[in-house]
C-alpha cells in the first residue's frame, strides 16, 4: 500500500515533525554507465559551461568508468525533494519515521507526552 493508517499500541514518549532529506539511488551496471554518458556527452551542458568543456567532463567521467572492472557496482544517487516525516520516539533505542503528508492523529492521555 502507498498509504495506510499507522498504528502503534503503545504509547510514545515524543511526536515530532521534521523536513526529511532523502535520496534516490539507482544501481547499474558498467556498461549501461558508459551508455549513459555516451548519450549525455550528445546534451547540451546543464551548467553555464561550453560544450567543448562539457565534452572534457563528460570524457574524463567515461574513462573513470571504463578503467574499472566488469563486476564493480555503480549507483547513482541523487536528492529528491524534501518532505515531512514525523519522528515517533519511545525511548532513546527505539523509534521511527512515518510520512507526515498526510493527517497525523494522536490519542495519548499521557500528559508528558511531546508533541512539536
Amino acid at each position: 500500500f502507498y498509504r495506510r493508517i499507522h498504528y502503534e499500541g503503545n504509547s510514545p514518549s515524543s511526536v515530532r515533525f521534521t523536513w526529511m532529506k532523502k535520496h534516490s539511488t539507482k544501481s547499474l551496471s558498467r556498461k549501461l554507465a558508459l551508455t549513459m554518458l555516451e548519450r549525455s556527452s550528445a546534451y547540451s551542458n546543464p551548467r553555464m559551461i561550453d560544450q567543448t568543456q562539457w565534452q572534457r567532463l563528460v570524457e574524463q567521467e567515461k574513462a573513470k568508468v571504463a578503467s574499472l572492472s566488469h563486476n564493480e557496482k555503480l549507483r547513482i544517487r541523487r536528492p529528491i525533494r524534501v518532505t515531512p516525516e514525523v519522528n515517533v520516539r519511545f525511548s532513546d533505542a527505539r523509534r521511527y519515521h512515518v510520512s507526515g503528508a498526510l493527517p497525523f492523529i494522536v490519542f495519548d492521555d499521557n500528559p508528558d507526552l511531546k508533541l512539536g
